[in-house]
């Protein structure tokens, strides 16, 4: 498992221990809020301000992302469900 918000929310054993489905939900997640916000820190108008992950604004940032894609993804082009792309 990546290094975000997943590892501050469940520790090595508690992952572990999930069923696979329930990995392959977690790692998809991952997946996509990494990506989300990779986007945000390369769109950072401040070299030298460092965004942190848990700032609630990034958070909210993230939320809005993630529903505008799968509005993109699952409604508009309709590439696959909103339970495939964030479960």
């Amino acid at each position: 498992m990546s290094n975000s918000y997943l590892d501050d929310l469940y520790d090595e054993k508690d992952y572990e221990s999930c069923e696979i489905d329930e990995r392959a939900k977690m790692e998809q997640w991952d997946i996509v809020d990494n990506a989300i916000f990779d986007l945000i820190e390369k769109l950072n108008p401040s070299a030298e301000a460092k965004i942190e992950w848990a700032t609630d604004g990034v958070a909210e940032a993230r939320a809005e992302i993630r529903e505008t894609l799968i509005r993109l993804f699952c409604g508009k082009l309709k590439l696959c469900t909103e339970d495939e792309f964030y479960p």
